[in-house]
């Protein structure tokens, strides 16, 4: 799975950290799935499935 890094609460780009990603805005937090875990979002990141070849990955936008 790929994840849009663009916090839905202002579009502001969020950060990834060891292991939650955080907006540096106004201070939303997604864990690493992009589920959110703290907001003031209220909707998840957007998700992408994603596969590979082994040479290549693919992002189905």
């Amino acid at each position: 799975m790929a994840l849009w890094m663009e916090c839905t609460h202002q579009g502001c780009e969020v950060n990834a950290q060891p292991h939650y990603l955080v907006c540096p805005c106004h201070g939303s937090e997604f864990d690493a799935n992009g589920n959110v875990v703290q907001g003031p979002a209220e909707t998840n990141l957007k998700t992408f499935k994603v596969n590979t070849d082994y040479e290549n990955i693919f992002i189905y936008l």
